[in-house]
């Protein structure tokens, strides 16, 4: 279980009474991003001082027509729309795979590339109450600008997933190791629980 002095309060209370002690960040923006990344540097800067990148072909999955390459294959997430060059027919494409080993990425239009479940890694499984039961209508987020979306939190199946979210609307894939955190249904200001995703 995971216990938050403020886990009971609202972001909005939590502003106000920050104000009230006169903490200067009381009203200072939400941030989304890695803050320990410089914004004049970037994420190829601070990975490529640390790994190796690698560099690949991107390729419309449908056609396997090459459109380009990227300087850095471990740059591109799966679900990714900015920096993918259009298709040959001029239509927006979106990364469906990334292949490290093969140098290659995937890129698919959007109709070609939306998900309907999501995998979870039931070691990471956090809840913030108590364990939800299978087949618990749940708002899934797993990205920062997203909108949390109508999903079924489900736990085994008949081909041997263990925890996964079915989603009542498909959506763009969700790269592993993305965070993705249930609010409740009814209530979306609370926090259910938390897992990592394996896979979409």
């Amino acid at each position: 279980m995971l216990l938050l002095p403020i886990g009971a309060m609202r972001k909005s209370d939590v502003r106000r009474e920050a104000e009230r002690l006169g903490l200067r960040t009381w009203d200072k923006p939400d941030s989304q991003d890695v803050c320990f990344i410089e914004a004049s540097k970037g994420r190829e800067v601070f990975l490529r001082s640390r790994i190796n990148l690698t560099p690949a072909t991107i390729v419309d999955r449908r056609s396997g027509e090459e459109l380009g390459q990227t300087p850095a294959a471990e740059l591109m997430t799966i679900g990714q729309r900015r920096g993918v060059l259009p298709g040959r027919d001029g239509e927006k494409r979106y990364v469906a795979k990334v292949d490290i080993a093969r140098k290659r990425v995937e890129v698919g239009r959007l109709d070609e590339i939306l998900v309907s479940t999501i995998l979870l890694d039931g070691s990471s499984l956090t809840f913030s109450h108590e364990e939800l039961e299978d087949s618990t209508t749940v708002l899934a987020q797993w990205s920062a600008h997203g909108r949390a979306q109508p999903a079924t939190l489900r736990h085994g199946d008949e081909c041997g997933r263990g925890w996964w979210l079915q989603l009542h609307s498909p959506a763009r894939p969700v790269a592993p190791g993305q965070s993705v955190v249930f609010y409740r249904a009814n209530e979306p200001e609370i926090v259910e629980g938390a897992a990592i995703v394996v896979g979409s």
